[in-house]
């Protein structure tokens, strides 16, 4: 189902999905300079395929909630809460979502629900 912002949603819901263009793709781009900083040496690329499994129809900022709780490992909550949207975009992207034309920020993360199919 599209909306009229031609934005996928969830025809029962209405409510936004990662695989509706929730990022976009210059926000993916910043979030792989900080992954690759601040996360690939310890959690390689296909990490995120079970991990969001895992998270499946959980808003957004559930996840971000708890990698801001979590990560970095050595560190928890060093990163700005706009390097960890980034690098939550990048992982959408990376598990095959598509970017679309707004950026996902702190605001709109709790209306957007992680979706793998």
């Amino acid at each position: 189902m599209q909306n009229e912002d031609n934005v996928a949603s969830s025809p029962v819901t209405g409510v936004q999905t990662t695989r509706g263009g929730a990022f976009t793709a210059a926000q993916a781009a910043r979030g792989s300079q900080v992954y690759d900083a601040y996360c690939a040496s310890c959690h390689p690329a296909d990490f995120y395929e079970a991990q969001l499994a895992i998270w499946e129809g959980t808003a957004v900022s559930e996840f971000l909630d708890a990698l801001m709780a979590t990560m970095p490992s050595e560190n928890p909550g060093a990163l700005a809460t706009s390097q960890y949207v980034d690098v939550i975009a990048y992982i959408f992207s990376i598990t095959g979502s598509p970017a679309g034309m707004q950026e996902l920020t702190i605001d709109n993360a709790g209306s957007v629900r992680i979706t793998n199919e």
